[in-house]
C-alpha cells in the first residue's frame, strides 16, 4: 500500500510540473485565445488593458500611468490595480503567477457594469 501511495504522489507532482512547464498553451487553452489583463487605479479615474500576446505591456502601462499622473496631479488615488483574479486552483498557472510581473500589483475586484 505503501508503494501505491508513492506512485500516486509522483504522478501528482508531475502532472503539476507537466502543467506549470506548458502553462502557456494551458492558460490558451483555459481563459480562451484573447487574454487582456485590466489595470485601474482604486476610484478608476486610469485604465490600462496589457495584451501579454504582443500588445501593451506593463512596462508602457506604467509610463502612461506615470504621464497621467503628471497630467493630473491633483489625483489622490496613485496606486494601480489589478482587476483578474489569482485562481489557485489552476495550478498549470502557478508559475506564470510566480513569474509575471502583472500579479504583482494589488487586486481590486472589478465592478459591475451599470
Amino acid at each position: 500500500m505503501k508503494i501505491r501511495w508513492k506512485y500516486f504522489w509522483l504522478a501528482v507532482v508531475s502532472i503539476i510540473l507537466a502543467g506549470n512547464l506548458l502553462s502557456a498553451y494551458m492558460q490558451t487553452l483555459s481563459a480562451g485565445s484573447a487574454v487582456i489583463y485590466i489595470f485601474e487605479t482604486r476610484n478608476a479615474e486610469f485604465e490600462f488593458m496589457v495584451d501579454p500576446g504582443g500588445g501593451p505591456d506593463v512596462a508602457m502601462m506604467e509610463r502612461e500611468f506615470k504621464k497621467f499622473l503628471d497630467l493630473h496631479p491633483q489625483t489622490e488615488d496613485r496606486e494601480l490595480y489589478r482587476t483578474f483574479e489569482i485562481r489557485p486552483w489552476q495550478f498549470w498557472n502557478w508559475y506564470h503567477y510566480i513569474t509575471n510581473e502583472a500579479y504583482a500589483y494589488p487586486y481590486k475586484p472589478q465592478e459591475a457594469s451599470q
